[in-house]
């Protein structure tokens, strides 16, 4: 066995500096600062693959809410390996939820990351990234204590159900759509901080309209048949009409 030593340095010359912020209760804001030269097109692979492990590893040291990607001194002229270093910046513990990220050019890369960002996403100067991602950071958090203490499960069962048929397949529907739903911050956070729920009947026809809803899960008769039971509807902060306008149990 002939094992060879490498080092990233091999792949890439690029070099990261890391600069922490934390603000607001407890957000963590990462800036991930690049000195060097991307290479053109597919010659720069090597070089955003060591981008994209620098931006993971500083991810994974200091839990980030929010990044800023500082290429104001990279030099960099065209190449879609770069958009692999975006991706990993904004990917966070919910895909429904993308972590919040700037990108600071320079003149070396504006012109290049221009046709990358949305313009939204690209700034001239740190200072400024800076302060747009620390302020929609800290709206966020604001809007997600507020959702928190709103949140509602919704299960419409069967209206020719027996009402001790009702209450049974009521009380096992949350779990049964927790199973069913993996990695929803909505259905999670419900589950931890509030777990209201509201039981609404329906007929058959209305069950299978709701079932079209978005984040529903279907509780069927464990049979041929299977007809419909129930709807679960994922926790939300408000009803829809289709809902509110049911009888309760």
């Amino acid at each position: 066995m002939a094992l060879i030593a490498v080092t990233l340095e091999d792949e890439s010359p690029i070099v990261a500096r890391y600069r922490v912020e934390r603000f607001g209760n407890g957000l963590v804001l990462l800036v991930v600062a690049w000195a060097g030269e991307y290479r053109h097109g597919s010659a720069g692979a090597p070089d955003a693959r060591r981008m994209t492990a620098q931006v993971a590893a500083g991810l994974a040291q200091w839990s980030a809410d929010a990044v800023v990607l500082d290429l104001s001194a990279l030099s960099y002229r065209w190449g879609d390996g770069l958009m692999a270093v975006f991706e990993a910046a904004a990917r966070g513990g919910d895909t429904l939820l993308p972590r919040l990220v700037a990108i600071v050019a320079g003149p070396d890369s504006r012109a290049g990351l221009a046709s990358l960002c949305v313009p939204e996403t690209l700034f001239d100067d740190l200072a400024t990234a800076v302060a747009d991602v620390r302020h929609h950071t800290h709206a966020r958090a604001d809007e997600l204590e507020r959702i928190e203490r709103t949140l509602v499960l919704a299960i419409v069962v069967r209206d020719d159900l027996t009402p001790s048929a009702a209450i049974e397949l009521a009380a096992g529907a949350p779990t049964q759509y927790l199973a069913f739903v993996t990695g929803d911050w909505r259905t999670m956070t419900w589950q931890i901080e509030c777990g209201a729920a509201v039981v609404r009947r329906a007929t058959p026809a209305q069950l299978a309209a709701l079932a079209s809803l978005e984040r529903a899960h279907v509780i069927a008769e464990p049979d041929e048949r299977g007809a419909l039971q129930a709807v679960v509807l994922g926790a939300r902060t408000e009803l829809p009409a289709a809902v509110r306008e049911l009888p309760a149990w």
